[in-house]
């Protein structure tokens, strides 16, 4: 079973590793390898916590919480990065481990984000278009930045 749920400062060493998986998985090939080696799983945790226990911060994170497996993945946003009066804020991120991709916990991800948050789903950076996600992010509504 699978809970959406908000990210408490216990799931950051969990979205840190999602994190550096998840780019070192998806961005092979794309991103040069010593970058990707280079990510830290204590950095990024580090990263995640402070944002995530700062009372000041504007965001949010969702992390999905397997039964067995605990956090799979993530999302996260935060205030809108332009001037579109449409939308209240913007997704930033949906991670989610390769062993668990493909079953529909980026979607719900992104639905609980949008539906809550009434997001502008995001822009794709030119360089991300050969990502093997990309289908998705068009199958999401996610625009590309040409």
């Amino acid at each position: 079973m699978m809970e959406i749920r908000v990210a408490n400062p216990n799931d950051a060493v969990s979205i840190g590793r999602i994190h550096v998986e998840t780019w070192r998985s998806t961005y092979e090939g794309i991103i040069p390898s010593d970058f990707l080696e280079s990510l830290s799983y204590e950095q990024r945790a580090d990263f995640w916590r402070d944002l995530i226990s700062d009372p000041d911060a504007t965001g949010f994170i969702y992390v999905a919480d397997h039964a067995e497996d605990g956090v799979v993945g993530f999302a996260s946003g935060g205030p809108i990065r332009d001037d579109n009066p449409d939308y209240e804020g913007e997704l930033f991120a949906i991670y989610v481990i390769e062993d668990y991709q493909h079953e529909g916990i980026g979607h719900q991800l992104f639905v609980k984000a949008i539906v809550i948050h009434h997001l502008h789903p995001g822009k794709i950076p030119e360089e991300c278009v050969q990502n093997p996600l990309y289908r998705l992010r068009l199958l999401l509504g996610i625009d590309r930045i040409s």
